[in-house]
């Protein structure tokens, strides 16, 4: 609240200032005021990803029966609007039942596809494919799309807090570079690993196991 509250004024005082003086809005002042609230609401965007990211715990009375279809259905609605925009298409096979936290792997689907969303290759629908499949005592899940890709000596990296991907073709993508590291905490705390795979142009997979119930 002590972060938020100080942006929220800038960004009603800006909204003030369109609203009651008007004599003195020209092109330039109204560049500068959008400026203003855009730049606040980037720094809004990512103290609630950093409040998420601290929520996020291995309180164990959380850990329930969760059906992941569910999971993922409840995922691709709340990106309804990204999804159609973007004309992406997202196909998935049978999913298993985990024992989870149905919002923290709400959450992680979420980030993974929005990222297939985000970096997507101009000129080209996302294309993402979601499967698990049983792995020794786990299950691997994977999330595969047809988008721009990860240079090798980045991989490393991504899932560091802050960390950004550029687009590669002078696109603002909007990201936060805090939603990879929300993803490996998810993960983390169901007892799983997560990694990725990729190739400039040639799309990236991010695999994760969590346990068989």
């Amino acid at each position: 609240h002590d972060l938020q509250q100080p942006l929220q004024s800038i960004q009603g005082y800006a909204k003030i200032i369109t609203l009651q003086c008007p004599e003195l809005l020209n092109t330039a002042v109204n560049e500068y005021i959008a400026k203003i609230l855009a730049a606040s609401g980037r720094m809004q965007e990512l103290i609630q990803y950093l409040l998420n990211y601290a929520r996020i715990d291995k309180q164990s009375e959380e850990m329930v029966r969760v059906d992941c279809h569910q999971v993922l259905s409840q995922s691709l609605q709340n990106l309804d609007s990204a999804i159609k925009a973007s004309q992406a298409r997202v196909t998935y096979n049978d999913l298993p039942m985990v024992r989870g936290n149905s919002m923290q792997l709400v959450q992680l689907f979420q980030n993974l596809i929005s990222n297939a969303i985000k970096f997507s290759r101009p000129e080209i629908s996302p294309t993402i494919s979601i499967t698990a499949a049983k792995k020794d005592e786990a299950w691997l899940f994977q999330v595969e799309d047809n988008g721009i890709g990860i240079p090798p000596e980045h991989l490393s990296t991504i899932f560091a807090k802050f960390q950004r991907i550029d687009s590669g073709d002078n696109r603002a993508v909007p990201v936060t570079g805090i939603g990879l590291a929300v993803c490996q905490k998810i993960v983390e705390n169901h007892g799983g690993q997560i990694w990725a795979t990729s190739a400039p142009d040639s799309g990236t997979t991010f695999s994760f196991v969590l346990p068989r119930l």
